[in-house]
């Protein structure tokens, strides 16, 4: 499949796609270690932890699939 883009157009697609794949792997990763942290003191933050736990890594298979071209 062939893409009707210009060359610099397609980069700076790329760079947005790689920049905001490495905000959502970072973003899912403070919140599960913040849950980790306070989780002793509210039991609730477990299903954040997990929801955060899961999200990471769906992050981090979306970031390993955009950064490695």
């Amino acid at each position: 499949m062939t893409s009707d883009l210009s060359p610099a157009a397609f980069e700076g697609r790329y760079l947005r796609a790689r920049v905001i794949a490495t905000g959502l792997l970072v973003c899912m990763a403070a919140i599960f270690v913040v849950s980790l942290v306070w989780e002793h003191r509210h039991p609730a933050l477990s299903w954040i932890r997990a929801f955060a736990e899961a999200a990471m890594v769906g992050a981090l298979a979306d970031w390993y699939a955009i950064t490695t071209v």
